[in-house]
């Protein structure tokens, strides 16, 4: 409960606002690109899709990613431009370690068999 309005400000504005003026930039570009060439991939997370415990504002602005993924298809659709994301999970890194976050593979099949 200690993110104040700076913080949400700051991940909201790198990890959503960031995907949208990326578009936005490039918008032109891709609507006279070659037909293969017109996608956008914006990377979620996991934490987009679930739940997850002191990480309010890092998840609720991969779930605004998600919905912005699903939006921007919808709009972009009829210049024949493809939107997806990817939702990566955890990487056994030391600095995950260091948060705490379950990096076990245990974790990573609860994950995974959530979406099967």
């Amino acid at each position: 409960l200690d993110a104040d309005t700076s913080d949400w400000a700051q991940v909201m504005s790198v990890n959503v606002a960031g995907y949208s003026n990326m578009v936005q930039a490039c918008f032109l570009h891709m609507k006279t690109a070659e037909p293969d060439a017109r996608s956008v991939v914006n990377i979620a997370s996991m934490v987009g899709h679930v739940a997850s415990a002191c990480k309010r504002t890092y998840s609720t602005s991969k779930g605004a990613v998600l919905e912005l993924t699903r939006c921007m298809a919808l709009d972009l659709a009829k210049d024949d431009i493809r939107v997806n994301s990817v939702s990566p999970g955890v990487i056994n890194t030391a600095a995950a370690q260091s948060t705490g976050v379950q990096t076990t593979r245990s974790t990573y099949w609860a994950l995974a068999t959530y979406y099967i």
